[in-house]
């Protein structure tokens, strides 16, 4: 979508632009069952190329998951291991969304597509926003759809399963300081199922 103008809101910035005509890739994805494997397809195509962009002065990821692990509700213990976890994992030069999920990417009518929501990217390692999209296939979903997710990025990446698992901690308590109340025990679990 085309921006209009960006502006101080409230203190923040924000941009206003116009409404992306189209149809969300989640919506698309319940209604057309059949073609979820072509739609997951795109979508995790879409996601390696916002990996590829090269933009400045982004904010670091690390930097931002470990103001997210303070403001967690979580006990110290697992802040502290959360906290070095962090630090012991590779850094990246990766452009990352930050909520990569079906209902941000609008198929448009003419052809194309357009992405919503880059309120959290950031520039690091590409494993974390995959693992976090995993997480909210997850709960959106279900299993089935997001090992499908991480099959079809592992094969198209070369990575391997335990480079994303490595990052699942961190996305999962990433996830839950932003989550609504009723996701919370939802990813609560997960944090203590992936704690390091």
């Amino acid at each position: 979508p085309k921006i209009m103008e960006i502006l101080k809101l409230d203190g923040k910035w924000a941009i206003r632009r116009e409404d992306a005509e189209g149809t969300t890739l989640q919506r698309l994805m319940r209604e057309r069952p059949a073609e979820r494997e072509r739609f997951l397809d795109l979508f995790t195509d879409v996601q390696r190329d916002i990996f590829a962009l090269k933009a400045k002065q982004l904010n670091r990821q690390k930097h931002k998951l470990a103001q997210r692990i303070a403001r967690a509700p979580i006990p110290e213990e697992q802040r502290e291991l959360l906290l070095e976890n962090l630090f012991t994992l590779p850094d990246g030069s990766a452009t990352l969304h930050g909520d990569f999920i079906p209902s941000n990417l609008v198929l448009l009518p003419q052809g194309g597509y357009s992405v919503l929501d880059w309120t959290h990217v950031t520039e690091g390692n590409e494993h974390e926003d995959v693992a976090r999209t995993y997480l909210q296939l997850l709960r959106q979903f279900n299993e089935g759809m997001a090992e499908r997710y991480l099959a079809l990025y592992l094969s198209k990446s070369g990575a391997r399963r335990a480079d994303v698992v490595a990052w699942m901690a961190l996305a999962t308590v990433a996830l839950l300081v932003l989550c609504r109340p009723s996701e919370r025990g939802f990813y609560l679990n997960k944090l203590n199922q992936y704690m390091p």
